[in-house]
């Protein structure tokens, strides 16, 4: 029964660090000036596929050149990334291509509305940030990190009057 235990003890223990980290990969960066952002398109693929979480880092503005990739607002709302194809010093503007796409996007990207540069990038993580983002998500999430914790201390719990019951029958056996 002990190594049941400690089998147990080491499943939930995973899993339950698995699903902190998780949360702490997608909140943390926030706190560091980096957007955690998920592609939507295929309009950088390969290097950015559909469903990847990328993050973008909002700080060194000043240094983008051509052939970097930018994150940019194209309407109050709206995120692209797009990579850079030509930079105009005069009218501060962007001329910038999606990597699968045959040519340049339609309009110039002003200086002010360049969120970031993209810095990481996780395939298929976006998916799973999407998924969180939705209340129905956070609930089920959470409540599974409830769970698993009760679960945890259940082993405990269970094994250990396992343990009350072994060591009562051995004193009834040595008497």
């Amino acid at each position: 029964m002990h190594m049941i235990k400690k089998i147990w003890n080491f499943i939930t223990t995973a899993v339950l660090v698995i699903m902190l980290m998780l949360v702490a990969i997608l909140y943390i960066p926030k706190f560091l000036g980096i957007s955690p952002l998920i592609v939507l398109s295929g309009s950088m693929e390969p290097v950015y596929p559909t469903g990847s979480l990328l993050y973008v880092n909002q700080h060194n503005l000043d240094n983008i050149q051509i052939g970097d990739a930018i994150t940019f607002y194209i309407d109050e709302n709206t995120l692209v990334t797009h990579r850079v194809v030509e930079i105009d010093e005069i009218s501060c503007t962007y001329i910038t291509k999606g990597d699968a796409n045959e040519v340049n996007d339609g309009s110039p990207v002003s200086f002010d509305d360049v969120l970031g540069v993209p810095i990481i990038n996780i395939p298929k993580l976006g998916i799973f940030a999407d998924w969180l983002s939705h209340k129905s998500g956070k609930i089920i999430y959470v409540t599974v990190i409830i769970v698993v914790t009760i679960l945890m201390f259940m082993g405990d719990i269970i094994w250990s009057d396992d343990n009350e019951k072994e060591n009562e029958n051995d004193k009834e056996e040595q008497n």
